[in-house]
């Protein structure tokens, strides 16, 4: 019998759609805010210096003494007047500035001086200022206003300023209203993200890994939006990146969200040899956006490249009803929405089979994943191509189902255009599985140099193959065929590989969170 279209088979992966500073004791305020308690008292005014004015070729009369006048020490020391009046002129006050006091009236010519004049009002206390732990200081009361000033006499005792208002403890910024903020470390990405996770990838590689490889946490999320601690759509849990001392955020991909094991994909930003720490989760900020997730970009053929994968499609950017972008092959296929998900759909009628192509030639060691959704159990053969070459009756291997949809193969197969039966095959493995149904799966086909290992779901591996030396690089496609068949294809996915794969490992949860 000849064979039908191929698909790539995938290691599970869960579905891709998801289904500040310490507190310092609140100090007194610095001088110019602090309003002294004690009543403000009139001191002794300034004594008149020598009375009148001496009119032109007349006799100096001496002018009169003025009256005593208080000055205060709260208030200022009161000046005294040339021409004998004594004027209060306050002072600065602790806690504000008095106002000047009216100046007593001038004596006339030989005669006496009037008494001094009237003590000005004393300023109100000024606004204390900021505590050093932030805590505003209140306002000091106003000081009561002085007596005036009799003949000869004391002024009447100042009104009692007001006592200092008490400054509110808190932290440089005050997050934790009343109680001390916690200390924020200095390589804080951001405080608007209460929680951080340290992160450590390792390699196993002979020499460094170099940038640019996908590699994926597992993560409870499921806990954490059960606990409060993250957003049930996962806006706030986002990927940190230091470089030389600068924090970056990066585009990440969340498989499975709200699920025990969560994986959080992105991709590494620089080489690195057996270990590299500069990476952290940060999460708990109800108010987050959206996170940069920029992980699908037509199979390369987007105006931006994934920031996450190698190459990657999930439909969303294509227009219902169209060819996606970055695909060459059947018409059978089309972009379709499924219940608010854009997903590839194909139809295929016999005796057709109905194949598309997309991605790079060079493509090596990869990782391809793809998930689908069979809507026509009786259709046969729903599968994935791998290293599929250039040129006119190119070969590409094929992994998928057989004919009866409850076996995963592999095989050889020649192709002459995108709807022709291949031209010739070669069954290479086979195994037995379960039906799989109209449920969504996930295949993988793992590949480095000659030896390929595929698989689906989160089943072991189910096979593996080596292959010849001259079939080490192609592209990725997809198949239906050769009777009637309906499925939905969503996610393909086409990552760097490096046995060992690069793993990702959390480290103790660290927490700047109110008390």
């Amino acid at each position: 019998m000849v064979a039908a279209c191929g698909r790539i088979g995938f290691e599970h992966q869960d579905d891709p759609r998801g289904g500040a500073g310490e507190a310092g004791d609140a100090g007194a305020s610095a001088l110019g805010g602090f309003a002294g308690s004690n009543a403000s008292r009139a001191g002794a005014g300034g004594a008149a210096g020598s009375g009148g004015v001496t009119s032109s070729g007349g006799d100096t009369t001496a002018g009169g003494d003025a009256g005593a006048s208080g000055a205060s020490p709260s208030g200022g020391a009161a000046g005294a007047t040339a021409a004998g009046g004594a004027t209060p002129t306050g002072g600065a006050t602790a806690g504000g500035l008095a106002t000047a006091g009216t100046a007593g009236s001038q004596a006339s010519t030989g005669g006496t001086s009037t008494t001094g004049g009237v003590a000005g009002a004393a300023g109100a206390a000024g606004a204390s200022g900021a505590t050093p732990t932030g805590g505003t200081m209140a306002i000091g009361g106003a000081a009561g206003a002085s007596g005036a000033a009799t003949s000869g006499g004391t002024t009447a005792t100042g009104g009692a300023a007001g006592a200092a208002g008490a400054g509110t403890e808190g932290g440089t910024d005050d997050r934790c209203p009343g109680v001390p903020d916690p200390v924020v470390p200095g390589d804080w990405w951001s405080t608007a993200f209460v929680t951080r996770i340290p992160l450590t990838l390792t390699e196993g590689l002979a020499g460094e890994l170099p940038a640019g490889y996908s590699v994926a946490l597992t993560l409870d999320t499921q806990a954490l939006i059960a606990a409060g601690a993250m957003l049930p759509s996962g806006d706030d849990l986002r990927v940190v990146w230091v470089d030389q001392g600068t924090s970056r955020e990066l585009d990440r991909h969340l498989v499975g969200l709200d699920g025990p094991s969560t994986a959080v994909w992105f991709a590494t930003q620089a080489p690195f040899e057996a270990e590299d720490t500069r990476y952290a989760l940060y999460l708990g900020n109800p108010a987050a956006g959206p996170a940069p997730a920029r992980w699908s970009d037509s199979m390369g053929a987007g105006a931006a490249p994934s920031a996450v994968y190698l190459a990657a499609d999930d439909f969303e950017d294509d227009a219902v009803g169209a060819l996606p972008d970055g695909w060459e092959g059947s018409s059978a296929y089309a972009v379709a929405d499924a219940g608010g998900n854009r997903v590839l759909e194909v139809e295929s009628f016999d005796p057709d089979a109905d194949y598309l192509f997309g991605g790079d030639f060079t493509w090596s060691d990869v990782v391809v994943s793809a998930r689908l959704q069979i809507q026509d159990p009786a259709g046969d053969y729903y599968g994935l191509f791998v290293r599929a070459q250039p040129g006119d009756d190119f070969s590409a291997l094929y992994f998928g189902t057989g004919s009866t949809g409850r076996s995963l193969q592999l095989w050889d197969m020649t192709i002459a255009s995108p709807t022709a039966h291949a031209a010739t095959t070669d069954q290479l493995r086979t195994t037995t599985v379960a039906d799989l149904g109209t449920s969504w799966h996930t295949l993988r086909a793992v590949m480095g140099g000659r030896d390929l290992a595929f698989f689906v779901d989160a089943a072991p591996e189910l096979f593996s193959y080596t292959v010849a030396a001259d079939r080490t690089q192609g592209r990725v496609g997809l198949c239906v065929g050769y009777a009637d068949g309906r499925a939905y294809w969503d996610d393909v996915i086409v990552r760097r590989y490096a046995s060992p794969e690069p793993v990702v490992t959390a480290g103790a949860t660290e927490s700047i969170a109110c008390p």
